[in-house]
């Protein structure tokens, strides 16, 4: 006869430590995912970017003081001082001040722009939307196409 001494898991034990290693697998997965799909911004009850395109602003810049002017309907939060060159973009510095309304001017002190590279900047609109799903508001920094030159 054999000496019959088993040494292995319970199946209660076993169960559990699947269940368990089932709920961490799920959670990393989820947390994964919603960073990959990030939290949606909207504005006025669309996505945020389609109110980037209808951001109508001129901006102009003299002896360091960068002047904003709201032409269009969208309020504007700030800005993001873009210098574009040879080999791409460089974001420079975005500025946020109080909210610009529609048909109102702001200036604002730009301390990244000179005369000399002023030709080369470009300032795009920062906007407040809120999270879908919740009362938060975030700003959003519209991307450099919807951006005007100072140039």
């Amino acid at each position: 006869m054999r000496n019959m001494r088993k040494k292995g898991l319970s199946p209660i034990i076993a169960t559990a430590l699947l269940i368990s290693l089932v709920v961490i697998l799920s959670t990393v997965i989820f947390i994964w995912a919603r960073s990959y799909f990030g939290e949606q911004i909207t504005k006025f009850g669309n996505p945020i970017e389609d109110s980037c395109a209808k951001a109508d602003f001129s901006a102009s810049y003299s002896g360091g003081t960068l002047t904003i002017t709201n032409n269009g309907n969208v309020p504007i939060y700030g800005v993001k001082i873009i210098e574009t060159g040879t080999f791409g973009t460089t974001e420079l510095e975005e500025i946020t001040t109080s909210v610009i309304f529609p048909g109102k001017s702001q200036s604002l002190r730009a301390e990244n722009i000179s005369d000399e590279n002023a030709a080369n900047i470009v300032v795009s609109p920062i906007l407040l939307g809120n999270i879908e799903g919740s009362e938060e508001t975030k700003a959003f920094a519209c991307d450099v196409k919807y951006g005007k030159n100072l140039g």
